[in-house]
């Protein structure tokens, strides 16, 4: 789960490296956003000479989270991070994703993240 403040790994080429959250999009009364959903976040660390300045503001997915996430089968999933990839219009801004992502992507609609990850869980 993701809520304000929460920091955020970017799993992308895009050269963002940290991301903050700064609005979730009203998915819950709590405004917390789960894995599969979007938020408006703010770069807070990037590599230098890449397409994505420090300080810009883009949505970010939810791909991964540290809360364990219980599926209806009744499997628990726990990863070792919480992060995301920059999409815009459902469609991702890096050509590559580094790391794996969770099977709740492919359910909200988002395939073409789903068929650049190496690893769906």
């Amino acid at each position: 789960m993701v809520s304000l403040k929460t920091s955020l790994n970017i799993y992308d080429n895009t050269g963002a490296v940290f991301a903050e959250c700064i609005k979730t999009y009203g998915f819950s009364k709590r405004n917390n956003a789960k894995v599969g959903q979007y938020i408006l976040s703010s770069v807070k660390r990037a590599t230098p000479g890449r397409k994505i300045k420090k300080g810009s503001m883009h949505k970010v997915l939810i791909t991964q989270s540290r809360r364990p996430l219980h599926r209806k089968d009744g499997t628990i999933v726990e990863l070792d991070r919480t992060g995301g990839v920059l999409i815009k219009e459902y469609l991702p801004v890096g050509t590559r994703i580094n790391r794996l992502i969770s099977f709740e992507v492919r359910m909200n609609g988002y395939s073409k993240v789903v068929s650049l990850s190496p690893i769906v869980v």
